[in-house]
């Protein structure tokens, strides 16, 4: 599965939000990285984020991609965790680096999302599945596909499509890439 199902999603909201609590600064940092996934960040977006990218309740999110640099709105809770990581974490132009200062990988937050979807949600997921499970939040509250591709920063509305497909009843018929009408199910 691609996204976290959204009858998962407060049950995930809840474990973060008593992670959030411990009084490790690594594990609050792992969970403001899961938090930015949730927002609808990359990985490679959420380890490149810098303190500077920050900015009062929004954060700048150069992308990875050929997609266009955006501005994300952070929820309060969320802004508020990353302003105590930035307080009692290490020096650093990163804004979730490692205890040293330096930039977090991705490959940490992969292990760490994996222990602990299977954790908490009875299976590993990938840390991808967190930026589908956003784009299906936006889109099941809003149905504003041009509002998730903003979000995104994708280019065209092609990947938007499907995660509007994903949520629209099975019987009905959607275009496909080319503009044709085709029925998902024949």
């Amino acid at each position: 599965m691609r996204y976290i199902p959204l009858d998962q999603v407060p049950d995930l909201l809840a474990e973060l939000s008593r992670a959030s609590h411990d009084r490790r600064w690594a594990v609050r940092r792992d969970v403001a990285a899961i938090l930015l996934g949730l927002h609808g960040l990359r990985s490679a977006e959420i380890i490149s984020a810098q303190r500077s990218d920050l900015a009062t309740a929004d954060l700048m999110v150069r992308t990875v991609k050929r997609g266009n640099p955006r501005v994300v709105p952070l929820r309060q809770g969320t802004k508020m965790l990353l302003d105590r990581i930035v307080a009692a974490g290490p020096v650093s132009k990163w804004l979730l680096p490692t205890r040293s200062g330096r930039q977090l990988r991705t490959s940490h937050l992969r292990r760490r999302w994996r222990t602990w979807s299977r954790a908490w949600l009875g299976r590993p997921y990938g840390l991808h599945a967190l930026r589908h499970t956003s784009a299906m939040l936006l889109y099941s509250d809003t149905k504003d596909t041009l509002l998730v591709q903003r979000h995104l920063g994708h280019r065209t509305l092609n990947m938007v499509l499907i995660y509007a497909a994903s949520l629209t009843d099975h019987r009905r018929y959607m275009p496909d890439l080319t503009g044709q009408q085709l029925s998902l199910f024949g």
